[in-house]
C-alpha cells in the first residue's frame, strides 16, 4: 500500500479452447469438357480445420449439381449427400457432365468440422468446354450407338479377354475380364457411369495371385452392389480360402459404391478335385447363389456332380453346399 503493507494472493488463468470454424483455402472454377468428368482435387476444393483432421471436415451437398452428377467412389451423391475432405484429397470425388450443351454447372455445399464449427451458404462451379458433336441420324425402329466405342481396360500389356458385363439399378454399369499383363491371369473390374465414362480406376478383383485366375463372371444385387466369381487355380497358395487339390471357385461382394466388402470367399466346401463351370444369380435381400461342377465324384459317389450354395449380402453361407443332381449315374456338368 505504499507504506510497507503488503498482501499476497494466487491467482489462475484458464486457456478456454475455441473451436473456430473450418476456413477456406481453395473453391476454385473447375474446367471440364461437355460430357467428360474431372476428378476434384484439394487445389480445385480444400477447407481447413486447424482443430481437425481432413477426415473430420464433412461436406454436405444442400443444392444438387446442375447439368452433371456428383460421385464418392463411383456412387452418386444426392441432397444431403456427403463426402469428406479426406475423399477429395484421395480423389474419391469425380464430377460428371451429363453431356447438355451447356457452358458452366454447380453444386451447393456447406461444410462442417462434426463439432459444431459449419460455413454454409457455399457453391462449386465447373466451366464447361463445349465439344463439337457429330449429328447423328435416328431411324424408327434401328437403335443408334450411344457415343462411341469405350476402351474399357488401363492396362494395355498382354491379353485381356472373357469380358462380362451386368447393368446396376441407377444405370451404371460394371465390366469385369481377365487380364494377361502380369505372369499369371487376374480378374479385373471397371464401374461406369451411364453415358460411359468410367468411375474410379480399374478394380483388382482376386487376392491370391499364384496360378490363374479366370472365366470370371458377374451379376448386379439389390442394394446396388455386384458380385463377381471366377475359377481359381492358385492351389492355395498366397490367398485367403484356396483350395489346395485342384480348381475353386471363388468371389467377391462389391457395394454400391463400387468398394469390395471384405476379401474373396472360396465357394465350394468340398476340395477334392476341381471345382469349375461356375454360374451365379442374385436373390432378394442382396444374397446370391452359385452353381458349379463338382468333378470330386464325392457328392455323387460316381463322377462329377452339379452342386449349389446360397449365401446372404455379407459373404455368409447361408447353410452348406447342396448337390443339385438326383441322377447319379456318370457325370453331370
Amino acid at each position: 500500500d505504499g507504506q510497507g503493507g503488503t498482501a499476497t494472493t494466487t491467482a489462475q488463468i484458464a486457456n478456454v479452447a475455441l473451436n473456430d470454424a473450418p476456413v477456406l483455402n481453395h473453391n476454385e472454377v473447375v474446367t471440364v469438357l461437355e460430357g467428360a468428368q474431372v476428378v476434384l482435387t484439394a487445389a480445385d476444393l480444400d477447407f481447413n480445420d486447424g482443430d481437425n483432421a481432413d477426415s473430420s471436415v464433412t461436406y454436405t451437398i444442400t443444392t444438387l449439381p446442375t447439368n452433371g452428377t456428383v460421385f464418392k467412389n463411383g456412387s452418386s451423391l444426392g441432397l444431403n449427400g456427403t463426402f469428406t475432405q479426406q475423399d477429395v484429397v484421395d480423389g474419391r470425388i469425380v464430377f460428371l457432365h451429363d453431356g447438355s450443351e451447356t457452358t458452366s454447372a454447380a453444386f451447393g455445399f456447406s461444410v462442417s468440422d462434426g463439432i459444431g464449427g459449419t460455413v454454409t451458404g457455399q457453391s462449386f462451379t465447373f466451366s464447361i468446354t463445349p465439344v463439337n458433336d457429330a449429328p447423328t441420324v435416328n431411324v424408327s425402329g434401328e437403335v443408334s450407338p450411344r457415343g462411341t466405342e469405350i476402351l474399357v481396360n488401363t492396362q494395355t500389356g498382354g491379353a485381356q479377354s472373357a469380358a462380362q458385363i451386368t447393368t446396376l439399378g441407377d444405370g451404371r454399369f460394371v465390366v469385369t475380364w481377365t487380364d494377361a499383363s502380369s505372369g499369371n491371369t487376374d480378374i479385373k473390374a471397371q464401374v461406369f457411369a451411364a453415358s460411359g465414362a468410367k468411375l474410379g480406376g480399374e478394380l483388382p478383383v482376386n487376392t491370391a495371385v499364384a496360378g490363374a485366375q479366370s472365366v470370371p463372371q458377374i451379376t448386379a444385387l439389390d442394394g446396388g452392389g455386384f458380385v463377381i466369381i471366377w475359377q481359381d487355380s492358385s492351389f492355395g497358395v498366397g490367398g485367403a480360402a484356396g483350395d489346395p487339390s485342384g480348381l475353386a471357385t471363388k468371389a467377391r461382394i462389391y457395394g454400391s459404391d463400387g468398394l469390395p466388402l471384405g476379401a474373396e470367399i472360396r465357394v465350394n466346401t468340398q476340395t477334392s478335385n476341381d471345382q469349375s463351370q461356375a454360374q451365379v444369380t442374385a436373390l432378394a435381400g442382396g444374397g446370391f447363389a452359385v452353381v458349379w461342377t463338382d468333378l470330386s465324384a464325392v457328392k455323387d459317389g460316381s463322377g462329377s456332380s452339379i452342386n449349389l450354395q446360397v449365401f446372404n449380402a455379407t459373404g455368409g453361407a447361408v447353410g452348406g453346399e447342396t448337390v443339385v443332381n438326383t441322377a447319379v449315374l456318370n457325370g453331370q456338368t
